[in-house]
């Protein structure tokens, strides 16, 4: 039985995302999401771009974005939601954690 992973990326994130494979040549790429110690909820979480899944990755398609996550971090993107701000003096890409009171900073992008 497959596990269920509800990690969520808005439509501005996914814009961002879709813009930068883009521009980069990147268009098969994936992003590939860890999630390391640190941040207010005991985690913080890095990204980057990668063209091809590593041996015991997850792959997931959210949002039409291909997302390869290592079996550490599988579990600790559950109800997480990659976002992407641009106003009030903040610009760029959050995970903001629908099960935690940290929203707005307890990430990393990278």
């Amino acid at each position: 039985m497959s596990e269920k992973i509800m990690f969520r990326i808005s439509d501005k994130a996914k814009l961002q995302l879709k813009d930068i494979m883009e521009r980069e040549g990147w268009v098969d790429f994936g992003l590939r999401i860890s999630a390391k110690g640190g941040g207010c909820s005991a985690l913080a979480y890095t990204v980057g771009f990668q063209e091809t899944a590593m041996e015991n990755d997850k792959i997931l398609e959210v949002n039409d974005i291909k997302i390869y996550v290592d079996p550490y971090s599988v579990s600790r993107l559950q109800d997480i939601e990659l976002d992407f701000l641009d106003g009030m003096g903040k610009t760029g890409f959050i995970f903001r954690n629908r099960s935690s009171a940290c929203n707005g900073g307890c990430g990393n992008f990278q």
